[in-house]
């Protein structure tokens, strides 16, 4: 799958309070299968909504699946970015910091470990955990 970058940030996120949760306007399933999801683009809080129909491979969701409990709120959010994006293969590479923008509002910043020391980075990466901040990490291949 081409979205890692957006799977990691929900993940990090995911463990940080309501985060993911106060994302959705509806916290249960509504029988019309119409989603209302505030995000955040360019920076400001934005409603886009989704409906439940997801793109199926093998009888299976093409892109993320539901969690293992059973819950679509994942599929939901990615087709909520895939949308803000046009599409899904819009959304097939990208950057960490986008997708933290898209699901936090929050500033986001990347890092490209090649251009800096080890003291570097480590220093950057023990001010930001003093900070609290979110810390994600990912290779990125060129091809």
């Amino acid at each position: 799958m081409g979205d890692n970058y957006f799977l990691t940030v929900v993940a990090a996120l995911a463990d940080r309070g309501d985060t993911i949760t106060s994302l959705f306007h509806h916290k249960t399933y509504n029988h019309e299968g119409i989603f209302a999801i505030k995000p955040f683009v360019k920076g400001r809080p934005e409603d886009i909504t989704v409906d439940d129909l997801f793109p199926i491979y093998n009888n299976q969701p093409a892109f993320v699946k539901p969690t293992s409990d059973g819950g679509w709120w994942l599929p939901l959010l990615e087709k909520a970015y895939a949308k803000a994006n046009v599409n899904y293969e819009m959304i097939s590479s990208g950057r960490q910091a986008e997708a933290a923008r898209f699901l936090s509002g929050s500033p986001a910043r990347e890092f490209d470990t090649n251009l800096i020391t080890q003291e570097e980075l480590w220093s950057s990466l023990s001010i930001n955990l003093k900070k609290d901040y979110v810390i994600t990490a990912a290779c990125y291949h060129e091809f």
